[in-house]
């Protein structure tokens, strides 16, 4: 592949092309003035600065410049070079050769007149040529599994061998095929038939030393609990099982001593070294050893002790020497324990001891808890005690008495993260560390009231149970775990943790194994798979971030490939996203391509305009964003590195969550129309409504104007017509006398023409008189039965004449032969007298008015028909209403006209009261219908009594 990531391809036979993406197929080259004979032998191809260079199966090397020839040489004779390989090496391109008789040839190719750099490999053949990471050098591998190293110093090149750091290949003969250097410090080798392996190349910050033979070194047994070295740097190594381990390198193997040899138990829980130079060690068995380390003896105390009186102990977990020598011992079950001894002779003497328990304490601060894991000397005569259970106390030898104790209370400022305490240490700065079975409390001793931090899983630590606790030359402190260890960098305030994928033997540790060396940078840490040894200087401050790619895209949990036509790329070539409103249920997951500890990767997303802060959800390789408003988004993603920084530079995602339809712009212009649209539909209604109310307002008042004016009338036609009413009677008595005593004609037509008038006269006023009582409400119903065909027949007849005088034919048909009704014949009288009267009144010359009475179901229905002039459509709603005049009604001769107006109200007004009905169907020019229905059962007035007295006409 060429610089321009052009990729050419060379076929012995074949001859050389080039692939072409846009034709998806290989093309054939051709160079002016190279046979393709020639062409088709060419067995390597290389690209540098713009030079193209052709090596041959015959040794040829031709350079081409735009497939013209540049040069010719012939390197090596046909069938004297086993392996080839263009190569960059410094700032020079080479053809590396490597020959039959194990010589390794350089050609130089920007000076190739200059003879080539020879290597002597020996009998390695070679297999394979690679550049390391920055060009300076070569990776050789062989045919038989050797790594050779050739490195330009100055102007010549060193051959260096490797196989020390590659055992694994020279020793089994595996065939190399490639050895590849990449970021991270890692190299990769191909290998023929059993794979690829990666390496680490950066410096070593952890060895251990495990279970094996003592000749080699090595650990009685696996689990260690308590490490001491001295300041020789021999060091000891006390096993669960395997009684206590003396390493001494100039002596090229372990010393085991156990029961066998003198100790009185094989579990060593405990180690520390007097100001005399004996080594004392605390067992799980009753009492306790002391090696004089000058003489090898062993002697078991308080029993090889004299004046050692009753002093009874075992399970001794923690050793503390103070700055006086005395000896404090934690113990499981008997508290605390504090002695001195001394020297006469070869004898060893106690001195004195105390001890300090919870059945021994009667102060009111006292220890609860008799099984104490660890002890540390602050500062001459006082200590601090580490319990299980029950907290830290801090005790002043001199008085003897417990000063403080700090336990897990959430009601004060300075306690502990678990009372449950594994670990003491107290630190250059004069900080106290208790590590716990729930975290790490950091208690700040400077000045008081002492203040405290509190660690857990949540601020960074691998695990909660901290088992022991040390300090490096740089002040960082170093806590070992259940589950590896944890760096914790006191001025960045940031943790980094390490487990068997970093190189340390154990990933679970043991309480209170831990050491800081004395005359070295070395921290011991012991475990149950043997004991680590940390060189923090060689800790990496490698700044390398691993690229976070993005594995998959989901939408409501279905994958999205570029085939769905959402994305044009994979997603991890894709940095923008439009997906519709009914898309924002949606998945990522993402991985950093860490080769070497991609365990420790965390990652942390931020979806701008949608979070108010970045969600860190630790070591989950994927993130759910669910019910996503429509608008536009920023999706940052972000990953650790191996240290545990942030990347300054997260993945970004543009996402855009189209609206629906009816969110768009346009919908909401729409909206917005249709809201003007509905306010001005509203104002026009509000007016059109307050203009009809207006209009109701006045059509009311004009009709109670009317009512007003009506009543206005009729009190004034009844008041006339009370004064009119004896006038009347008087004049009628006189005319009607005349009439009878006079003969002759003309004064008697006079006469007749006046007692008619009056009469009418008389009529009129009888309706005024009787419509007002109407509407006054007295007017009530008297009742009585009556045969209504002879009462209608007699009311016809009685306008026979005045029909005769109209030129109008009068006729009556009643339906039944007789038919006893119910009813007010006075007021059914005034109803037929008022319609026949009005019918005759309205009818040409020559028409015919028809009365007719149907019994209809317990109802009378009169029908009284004309042919007179009609009533208009409009018009037949308003003839019953007080002193409505038709405007088509005729005039008399007087111009005056016929009707009053009262007598169709008058009319309705009896029929309602007789709890009837009255209807008219009329067409104009052709006359009218008027139908009256009364009720004439009893059943129909039941709450009207019948009127006995009353005698209806026959």
């Amino acid at each position: 592949m060429g610089p321009d990531s052009t990729v050419w391809a060379s076929l012995i036979g074949k001859g050389l092309s080039r692939y072409s993406k846009t034709r998806d197929a290989f093309l054939p080259l051709h160079f002016e003035g190279i046979a393709e004979t020639w062409l088709a032998s060419v067995i390597d191809v290389g690209c540098d600065k713009g030079l193209f260079y052709l090596l041959g199966s015959d040794g040829k090397l031709i350079c081409t410049l735009n497939n013209n020839i540049v040069f010719t040489k012939r390197l090596i004779a046909r069938g004297q070079f086993l392996f080839h390989q263009f190569v960059h090496l410094g700032h020079d391109y080479y053809m590396t050769l490597a020959t039959d008789d194990g010589r390794l040839l350089l050609y130089n190719l920007s000076d190739i007149e200059r003879a080539p750099t020879t290597l002597s490999l020996g009998n390695a053949g070679v297999s394979s040529v690679n550049e390391s990471l920055d060009h300076s050098s070569l990776w050789i591998g062989s045919e038989a599994g050797s790594i050779l190293k050739v490195s330009a110093v100055e102007k010549h090149f060193e051959l260096h061998e490797m196989n020390s750091y590659f055992p694994a290949f020279s020793k089994s003969g595996i065939k190399i095929l490639t050895i590849t250097e990449t970021l991270q410090n890692l190299i990769w080798v191909g290998t023929d038939g059993d794979g690829v392996y990666k390496f680490l190349t950066r410096p070593r910050m952890f060895y251990s030393i495990s279970k094996g033979e003592p000749e080699a070194s090595l650990l009685s047994h696996s689990i260690v609990r308590s490490i001491y070295e001295d300041p020789s740097g021999k060091l000891y190594v006390g096993t669960r099982g395997g009684g206590l381990n003396i390493i001494d390198r100039s002596q090229g193997k372990t010393k085991v001593i156990n029961t066998k040899n003198g100790l009185s138990n094989n579990a060593v829980l405990a180690l520390t070294m007097d100001q005399t130079g004996n080594l004392w060690i605390g067992l799980d068995g009753e009492g306790m050893d002391m090696l004089e380390t000058k003489t090898g003896r062993i002697l078991h105390f308080p029993r090889d002790f004299e004046n050692h009186v009753d002093l009874n102990f075992s399970s001794v977990y923690a050793l503390c020497v103070d700055a006086f020598g005395d000896l404090w011992l934690g113990t499981s079950g008997y508290g605390v324990i504090h002695f001195k001894v001394s020297k006469k002779g070869t004898r060893y003497h106690l001195v004195d001891y105390d001890q300090v328990n919870h059945s021994t304490t009667r102060d009111p601060i006292a220890i609860r808890s008799n099984i104490v894991y660890s002890i540390i000397e602050e500062k001459p005569n006082i200590l601090w005690f580490g319990t299980r259970g029950s907290g830290i106390y801090r005790y002043n030898a001199l008085t003897k008495k417990i000063e403080d104790q700090i336990q897990a209370d959430s009601q004060q400022k300075l306690r502990l993260v678990n009372n449950d305490v594994l670990s003491l240490y107290m630190d250059q700065q004069e900080q106290l560390w208790v590590g716990t079975s729930g975290g790490l409390t950091r208690i700040f001793m400077q000045s008081k009231p002492f203040r405290a931090s509190q660690y857990t899983l949540r601020e960074g630590l691998y695990n909660n149970s901290i088992h022991g606790i040390l300090e490096d030359e740089k002040n960082n402190i170093w806590i070992s775990t259940n589950h590896g260890l944890t760096l914790f960098n006191r001025n960045q305030n940031t943790f980094k943790n390490f487990d068997s994928n970093d190189g340390l033997e154990n990933n679970e540790f043991a309480d209170g194994a831990s050491f800081r060396s004395r005359h070295s940078e070395k921290l011991f840490f012991g475990g149950i798979d043997g004991l680590d040894i940390v060189h923090p200087s060689k800790n990496s401050s490698l700044n390398y971030f691993p690229r976070l790619a993005v594995k998959e895209f989901l939408i409501h949990n279905v994958g999205v490939t570029p085939a769905s036509g959402i994305l044009e790329n994979t997603i991890d070539l894709t940095t923008d996203l439009s997906l519709s409103y009914d898309q924002n249920f949606i998945s990522f997951s993402f991985t950093t391509l860490d080769y070497w500890s991609k365990q420790k990767s965390e990652y942390a997303y931020f979806l701008e305009n949608f979070d108010k802060d970045w969600n860190y959800i630790g070591q989950q390789q994927s993130l759910t964003l669910t019910n996503i408003p429509p608008g536009h988004y920023k999706l940052n993603i972000n990953s650790t590195n191996e240290n545990g920084e942030w990347n300054s530079k997260p993945r970004v995602f543009t996402i855009i969550i189209a609206p629906p339809f009816w969110k768009t712009t346009w919908a909401y212009l729409l909206y917005a129309l249709l809201g003007i649209g509905l306010q001005v539909g509203i104002v026009l209604y509000i007016r059109e409504r307050a203009r009809a109310k207006r209009a109701l307002a006045m059509d009311r008042f004009k009709a109670q104007q009317q009512k007003e004016l009506n009543d206005y009338k009729l009190q004034f036609f009844t008041n006339v017509a009370h004064e009119f009413r004896t006038p009347l009677t008087l004049i009628l008595g006189p005319v009607s006398s005349l009439l009878n005593k006079i003969t002759d004609p003309d004064s008697k037509n006079q006469l007749k023409t006046i007692h008619n008038n009056s009469i009418r006269l008389q009529k009129l006023i009888e309706e005024l008189i009787q419509f007002r009582k109407i509407e006054s409400g007295k007017d009530k119903l008297e009742l009585a039965y009556t045969d209504l065909i002879p009462f209608t027949q007699q009311i016809v007849e009685s306008f026979q004449g005045y029909a005769t005088e109209r030129d109008i034919h009068l006729e009556f048909h009643p339906e039944p032969e007789a038919l006893s009704a119910l009813i007010d014949f006075k007021k059914l009288e005034k109803i037929l007298l008022n319609l026949i009267s009005n019918s005759i009144k309205y009818s040409s010359k020559g028409g015919i008015v028809t009365v007719t009475l149907k019994n209809n179901q317990q109802t009378a229905l009169f029908q009284i028909r004309d042919e007179g002039i009609g009533i208009a459509e409009e018009n037949k709603d308003k003839i019953f209403e007080s002193f409505y005049h038709n405007p088509s009604e005729q005039m008399d001769g007087h111009g005056l006209a016929k009707s009053t107006g009262i007598g169709l109200s008058l009319t309705k007004s009896l029929v309602m009261i007789h709890r009837g009905e009255i209807r008219v169907e009329s067409k104009l020019g052709k006359g009218s219908t008027f139908t009256v229905r009364l009720p004439i059962t009893k059943d129909s007035y039941s709450d009207i009594p019948e009127e006995k007295s009353m005698v209806a006409p026959v």
